[in-house]
């Protein structure tokens, strides 16, 4: 209670504060009432994205492209390219960058009934690199995605299109 001139209670003060403290508990209570809804209808999902792995090969030395490299690839799924068979090849073109789409690439996800929590997880393909070749450059040892130093993030280009940029260093082979 505040007070007035000469020690008395100051009427205009006390409801004042009744209603400032009552917002605040109802701001409170709303708030907390948010949260819990949010977390409570918190929804899994599965999905798939078409997704876009571009692997971008430099020489080591000099951080340009690398053009006509082959690529060896091993898929370890079925899943990651449909209808295809579990080895296959790709080519850097003249930017250096060898380029596949999958299609129908997996991603999931979590998401809360307010959308304070939207979580969203694109799977890499389960490829082995099992060597790179090209001329003038010293062969690559076998790599797969999993490998740290290989390991980037997979951007959202739009909603159901990503990509995945691998960038390769090749080093020059001695004569």
């Amino acid at each position: 209670m505040e007070l007035g001139k000469m020690g008395t209670p100051n009427p205009e003060a006390t409801p004042v504060r009744k209603r400032v403290r009552t917002a605040l508990i109802v701001l409170s209570l709303v708030a907390i009432t948010a949260a819990l809804f949010d977390r409570l209808f918190c929804i899994k999902w599965i999905g798939n994205t078409e997704l876009t792995v571009e692997f971008a090969i430099t020489d080591a030395e000099t951080g340009q492209p690398v053009v006509g490299a082959t690529l060896d690839i091993h898929s370890e799924t079925k899943y990651s390219r449909p209808g295809e068979e579990d080895k296959f090849q790709l080519r850097s073109d003249h930017d250096g960058v060898a380029r596949v789409v999958i299609p129908h690439n997996t991603c999931i996800g979590d998401t809360s009934g307010l959308r304070f929590t939207d979580i969203r997880v694109v799977y890499p393909p389960q490829w082995t690199i099992l060597r790179i070749n090209a001329q003038g450059y010293q062969k690559s040892e076998e790599f797969c995605f999993f490998d740290p130093r290989y390991r980037q993030p997979i951007v959202r280009l739009a909603r159901g299109k990503d990509r995945l940029v691998v960038p390769i260093m090749l080093r020059k082979s001695t004569p």
